[in-house]
């Protein structure tokens, strides 16, 4: 079957019924992702195009329904990331996200210094630790996902209804990671065997982070002075996963009598004395 050709610029049908968005650069095509709807599409499309090409750019919508102030913002933003940066966002669907709390912060170091006589400190975000989890193997293996504990997950995370149909599916969550990155999540329950797990998205992060068995993330709930609310992750190596330079295996022995090599490992045989 023919898929419909969509009416604005670097938008394509997909054979699942959603837009895909791309855009070319020096005749080198670039996938940023794929969304629910054609607008949708169309505008990652016009936020690609104002990356690469700033005030050159070709959109398919006009920048003037922005006020002076936000579009300057926005390009500040554009100009103060790398382009891989922000097509890593557009793809992770985390840009807005990402662009809002950034224009939030500085909107607070502005009203600082213009009011550096009357205004008070800042009071410190309201952290509250939800919960932690050891890494296992079946979390940094081939197949990685990070299973979460059942009643954390209900406690916690969106709750899913068995009759809507998302069941198996799951639904996208977002956290921030102690540098201020987003991390976009596929929070799933798996019926079969009533797990509850992140996976999408997951691997990536536990590669990025280096994570092995033994080491520890921890879920946050930070809440701002103006009551925005967002969901945190944060690593921490185990002492226990984490070798010193030098293993006792590996330390200097005083004249070994023999050595002797056993299932590949070097043992060393010492006389008492």
């Amino acid at each position: 079957m023919k898929l419909p050709s969509s009416r604005y610029r670097g938008v394509v049908a997909q054979q699942s019924g959603k837009w895909g968005a791309q855009i070319y650069k020096k005749n080198e095509r670039i996938w940023l992702g794929t969304f629910c709807t054609e607008v949708e599409a169309a505008q990652t499309y016009d936020l690609a195009a104002r990356c690469l090409h700033e005030t050159n750019a070709v959109t398919n919508f006009s920048t003037c329904s922005k006020s002076d102030k936000v579009a300057k913002a926005e390009l500040n933003f554009l100009r103060s990331h790398t382009t891989d940066d922000i097509l890593s966002m557009l793809r992770r669907h985390t840009y807005d996200e990402e662009l809002n709390r950034t224009r939030d912060m500085h909107q607070i170091q502005h009203l600082q210094c213009n009011n550096a006589t009357t205004f008070m400190p800042n009071k410190s975000e309201d952290r509250e630790l939800l919960f932690f989890k050891l890494i296992s193997h079946g979390d940094v293996g081939q197949h990685s996902r990070l299973l979460i504990p059942r009643k954390h997950a209900q406690k916690h995370f969106p709750v899913f209804q068995k009759s809507s149909g998302v069941d198996h599916k799951g639904v996208m969550i977002n956290c921030e990671d102690e540098e201020g990155r987003i991390w976009r999540f596929r929070y799933a329950h798996w019926s079969s065997c009533n797990n509850h797990v992140l996976n999408g998205g997951w691997t990536q992060f536990a590669k990025e982070k280096c994570l092995r068995p033994g080491d520890e993330v921890q879920f946050w709930r930070v809440t701002n002075e103006v009551g925005d609310v967002r969901l945190c992750i944060e690593c921490h190596t185990s002492k226990a996963a984490t070798f010193p330079s030098q293993s006792p295996l590996e330390l200097p022995l005083s004249q070994p009598d023999k050595m002797i090599r056993l299932f590949g490992v070097n043992v060393y045989v010492l006389h008492n004395k």
